[in-house]
Formats: structure tokens, sequence, C-alpha cells
């Protein structure tokens, strides 16, 4: 029997984690013969070998492993005790030694043999959300877990759980080995993210509504210092390793044997289908979590091909693709509501879900809130937009993938990464004002001349191609977030291309490919538009009008707010008149000879303005002030009135430091310069 158990085990090689399942005790005991022979000599009843069967299978095979021979001598008269049997095990101190008394020896020997025999069942039920294991007690586990991946917070590990351990709603189990996806958390350091992404799975669980295509957790365990949340396994991989062709992971065409080699429009229409359902459970994240009578709104935080998993099905020849990875998510009741967010890590604004994200930054984090802290760069303000522009990197890779599989994908990821810099899907670019720690995005500039290239000139006569370029470029991937589309209108987009795909295929007419969706961005020779401040319009050009730089003030003189217009050679002020929605020239002040039209940027603040523009006796484009003290030899790019228009503020920089000037105005004309901060460059 001792040989037989021990071939049983499994993980033999790791004593902290053998165990033996009870199907496995059932079929050593099954013999009768073997009961009668062990538990001899005196008489026992075929009732009682039953009962054996039934209920201490475990309990008789701790005692024959330790080889109790005097206690299975009297093991009839145990039967009948109401403490000692399989499903109190592990059995307590207290019952141990009352089955032992004949061999009081044994006690510690049984105790340590017993948690082998008892493996914990994992159950997945939704109450308790956190299951409680005895550090002491076997996990299920059929072998050594094999490293698939690692998430936001926790390794992932592909684990088999033993047939009959993972107990369903209702006690439904699995009669054969049932493979998970197990992110494990270990260490006090570690038990923060637990309890963050196990708040946030919950909310997705506790749900009225429901998400095909986001992943459900199955159920989370404490198991001494380490924490599991438990996950189906996604058989098909993931979507980056999808995009890379099986990334040498596994075999592409055997993975996924029904897709074509070359571009196709039914394999256009299933991924385009698969990420409308990823842009449908983005919008439920957002919007459509109900909890009793809360409405919930998330945010995941991390979109990216690694957090999107591939499930087998059967209609789908590209897979079911569900986001996954939720240890960074945020979640708050619903702005109407009182209550507090849930998430534990942090309170979070109301509507935006304005949160300090990772500070590494990934190729899909979005631009909003960059900022510069010591060496390192963070961002605030991510929220639900920023899911969105995560969507839109993703879209394009599918795309890319889609025209061009592994080598366009790459490609394109290089083409991003060019300069030397991460690659991202925005860059920086030079900010028209010289406000510490003011930084400006636009979209990267290959991802825009790739676009234009699909729609122009490589795909000119693919309609579904040049349509899903035009949706990305021009309604997608949109830098500032307020202007970005909500979850709900991104749904409808890539809705509308799905349903656009086949109607595109079969009536379209060869035409012309038009014009460029996105213009190429040149950067201007001298940095010389004031930009937006609050409250003041930045300068603008008109053409037809010849104005060169207009400001409006943001508080009024006599009912009217004032407005400053420079032309080539003048500077004229009117007066708006709101109430009769009437304006008036007031004055127009000449330029001087010097004054040269090139650059021009004014600001003005009730009765007061400050002007700045070209030198022409310098022969440089290097910008001067009109009117300056005779040592100034800098470029001023900014210029602000306080509030009141008491005090004046200008940005210059020249060809050795930054400066920062300060006038104050008294009796209606500016006094000598007060204040000046120079920074050396």
């Amino acid at each position: 029997v001792n040989e037989e158990l021990r071939q049983h085990f499994m993980q033999g090689d790791e004593p902290s984690k053998r165990f033996i399942c009870r199907q496995a005790l059932l079929e050593i005991w099954q013999d009768e013969t073997r009961l009668h022979t062990l538990l001899g000599p005196n008489p026992i009843s075929s009732q009682d070998i039953r009962r054996v069967q039934r209920e201490c299978v475990a309990v008789l095979s701790i005692l024959t492993y330790i080889r109790a021979i005097k206690t299975i001598a009297r093991f009839h008269a145990i039967l009948y005790t109401d403490q000692i049997n399989d499903t109190n095990l592990p059995l307590q101190d207290g019952a141990i030694r009352k089955l032992l008394s004949l061999e009081p020896e044994l006690f510690f020997l049984f105790n340590d043999y017993q948690w082998a025999f008892c493996p914990a069942e994992i159950h997945c039920d939704r109450d308790p959300p956190l299951q409680l294991i005895d550090a002491r007690r076997r996990l299920p586990f059929l072998s050594t877990p094999k490293l698939i991946g690692s998430g936001g917070f926790g390794v992932v590990e592909l684990v088999k759980i033993a047939p009959r351990y993972l107990k369903l709603s209702r006690g439904a189990d699995f009669e054969y080995p049932f493979k998970v996806a197990c992110k494990r958390f270990e260490g006090v350091r570690k038990l923060q993210d637990f309890e963050t992404e196990l708040a946030n799975l919950q909310n997705l669980k506790s749900s009225l509504t429901n998400q095909a295509h986001i992943l459900q957790h199955l159920t989370t365990i404490s198991h001494g210092p380490q924490y599991y949340i438990l996950f189906p396994y996604a058989e098909l991989g993931d979507l980056d390793q999808f995009l890379l062709d099986g990334a040498g992971i596994y075999d592409f065409r055997q993975r996924f044997p029904l897709i074509a080699p070359n571009s196709t429009p039914e394999i256009y229409k299933s991924l385009l289908y698969q990420c409308w359902a990823l842009a449908s459970a983005l919008d439920w994240l957002h919007n459509g979590i109900k909890i009793k009578t809360k409405d919930i709104k998330c945010a995941h935080m991390d979109l990216k091909p690694d957090n999107i998993l591939i499930m087998k099905d059967s209609s789908s020849t590209v897979g079911k693709w569900m986001i996954s990875d939720f240890g960074i998510s945020v979640a708050e009741h619903d702005r109407h509501s009182r209550a507090h967010a849930l998430s534990i890590r942090d309170l979070y604004r109301e509507v935006t879900i304005d949160r300090v994200a990772v500070p590494q930054l990934g190729t899909y984090q979005p631009p909003e809130g960059i900022h510069m802290k010591g060496d390192s760069v963070e961002t605030e303000g991510a929220g639900r937009r920023s899911d969105v522009w995560s969507f839109g990197c993703v879209f394009s890779e599918v795309l890319a993938w889609a025209i061009g599989r592994r080598r366009e994908v790459e490609e394109f990821a290089y083409s991003r990464a060019r300069r030397g810099q991460k690659d991202a899907f925005w860059e920086e670019i030079i900010p028209n004002t010289l406000f510490p720690g003011k930084k400006e995005f636009r979209l990267c500039d290959a991802v825009a001349k790739w676009l234009n290239d699909l729609h122009t000139r490589r795909f000119s006569t693919d309609p579904v191609v040049r349509l899903w370029a035009q949706k990305l470029a021009k309604e997608i991937l949109i830098v500032n977030k307020a202007d970005r589309p909500s979850a709900a209108k991104l749904e409808k987009i890539v809705g509308g291309l799905y349903n656009a795909c086949e109607m595109l295929k079969t009536t379209y007419d060869m035409q012309d490919s038009g014009p460029p969706l996105l213009r190429r961005y040149e950067p201007p020779e001298l940095v010389v538009t004031p930009a937006c401040v609050s409250g003041i319009s930045p300068a603008i050009s008109s053409p037809s009008f010849g104005i060169l730089a207009a400001a409006i003030s943001r508080s009024k003189v006599q009912d009217a707010v004032p407005v400053a217009m420079i032309y080539k050679n003048r500077i004229e002020f009117i007066q708006i008149n709101l109430s009769h929605a009437g304006s008036h020239e007031c004055r127009t002040k000449l330029l001087p000879d010097e004054w040269r039209s090139g650059s021009a940027g004014v600001t003005i603040e009730g009765r007061y303005f400050a002007a700045w523009g070209d030198c022409k006796k310098s022969m440089k484009r290097r910008p001067q002030c009109l009117y300056s003290e005779p040592e100034l030899d800098q470029t001023f790019t900014q210029a602000v009135f306080n509030d009141e228009g008491s005090m004046l503020f200008a940005w210059a920089i020249g060809s050795r430091q930054e400066s920062l000037y300060v006038w104050r105005i008294e009796n209606n004309n500016p006094s000598s310069r007060r204040h000046v901060v120079h920074y050396s460059l």
C-alpha cells in the first residue's frame, strides 16, 4: 500500500508541496480484500468496509504511511468517532492524540504527513472574495507551475489543477485536470498590489451586467506569504504574440490554421470584429458596471497587446480577444453619487478619474500630463480617455499586421523609434513658451507618415485599409485628451468600419486617393508665437486681413473688452461692447521703421499692452522687444499681465541665458524694470 501511495504522490520531489489526490486514494482502497486483510484479525463487516471507503480513506492512508500498526488494529472502533474522518482533515492536536492513544510517539509524524493527504479545494464562489488557505496545506497543482509571463504587478504561471479540486458554483467540478493562468504575488511589498487588483476584479465580477470580452477571474487565494489570482487559461496566447506571428513561442500556422497568408476581406472582417468587441468592452468598463444601485466607472490604465488574451472560439478564425490584467486599473462611483472611489490605492477625482500613472512610459501610454520629476518622467490626468489612446495604438498595430503580418508590425515600430527614443505613438515638440515644465506633444511623425502613405499611395485602391487609416488619423489618435472620443463613440467608429467592410469591398469604385490625412510636422525656424495662457488668446495669423497677431483682454474697461491687433506697420486697439454687439476703434499706434513684419506677439490687459517682434537692424530673424531698454539683447517669447493689470511678466531668451522680467504699472505708465531672474543656459 505504501508503495502505491508513493507512486501517486504529485510533486514528489518537493516535500513541502507533495500531495495525493482523493481519487487516487479511492482507487488504492477499492479492493475490499485488502481492507479485510489490513484491518484484521478482528472481523469487520461489509458495511464498515464501505464506510471506510466513503469517509476514512485519507485517515487510514496516513496511519498506513507512518506504520501506526496498533491504531490500525482498532480502526473499526474509530469509524464511529465524530471528530476523526476525512472531512475533518487536517485534524486538530486533540483529535490526533485521541486517535493515537496507543502510539503517542507518532503524534508529530502524523501531524507532519496529514497535510499531504488533504490538499485544499479551490472554490470559485463569489463570497468570500478571498479564500484563505493554511500555509501548511498543499495547493492541488499537479506539477511545477510553468512561467508564461508577467502582469502589471505579478508573475503569471500556467498551472494544472488536479481533477475535482476546482469547485465552481453549486459544487460543479472537472473530471480532468483543468488549466488556469495563475498570477502570483509574494511578500509584503506585493500585498498592496494584490489588494488593488483584487478590488478591481471584484468590481467587475460583482456587476449586475457582464461583458463577454472582459476576462473575469476564477478566484483569489491567500496561501502563506503568497497571494494568487486564478484566471481561465488563454490557449491561443496573447495579442502581442499574435502580432509577431507567434514570436517564436508557437507555430502560427498550426495555432491559427484558418488564417490565409495574405490579406483578404475575410481577415479584415475577423480582425475588425474583435477590435469592435474590445471597444465595446472598454465602453462597458468606462460606463457599464453596475453594483446594486451604484454605477461604477473604471479605467484600465494599461491597455496593450500583452494584456489582450486570445481564447479559442470556433466561430472566429483569429480567436476571441479579451481584455485582462487590471493591476493598475481604477474605479469610482458615478459622479452623481456621494460614495468614494472603490480602488484601495488611491482616491480619484470624479469624471476624469485622474491618476498618477506608472513611472516608466510605455509604447501605448498617452502623452497627457507628461512632466519631469528628477531624472524620471511621470504622467498625471490619465484616465478613461487615455484608454482610448492606448486602444488607438493597438488598433494601428492590428492594421499593420492585417496588411503585412509580422514584418509590417516590426517595421512600423522601428520607424517610430528611429530617433533613439521609445517607440511611442506621440512625440514631444518645441513648445511656444518658456514656462518651466510646459510641454507640448503631437502624433509621432512616423505614425502620421505611415497612415498617410497607406491612404494615398500604398493602398490607394483598397477602401478598407484607406478608411481604417482615416479613422485612426482623424478620429482616434487625437493627442489632445479633451478632443479624443469617448469609449462609447469609439465603439461606434470601429463598429461602423466593420459594417462598412463588406460594402466597401463590393461597391468601391476607383477614385483618386485624395489629399493626405495629416500634414507632416515641419519645425519652425524660430519659436516666436506666444503660447495660449489661461484667459488670453494665442497669437493668430490671418493673411486675408493682414493681422499678424491678436490678443483679448480678460478684464473689461467701461463694459467693453479691449482687443489688440498687430499689422505690418501698426497696432490697432478696439473695444468690443458685448451688450450692444458692436465695436469701435479706439486708436492706432504706428510701428517704428526698424519694425520687421516677421514674428510678432502681443498681450493686453485692461488699458495696458505689451508687444514684440523682429528688428531689421540686426539683419537676423531674431525677435526684439519693440520698446526695450538699451542693454536688452534677448528674444521675447511670451508676455502676460496679472489679473489686475498692475504687473507685466515677460519671458526672454538670449544666447547665454533665459530670463523672466517683471514690470510694475504705476500711474498709467510702466515703471523701470523692478525684478529679473536669469537662468544660465
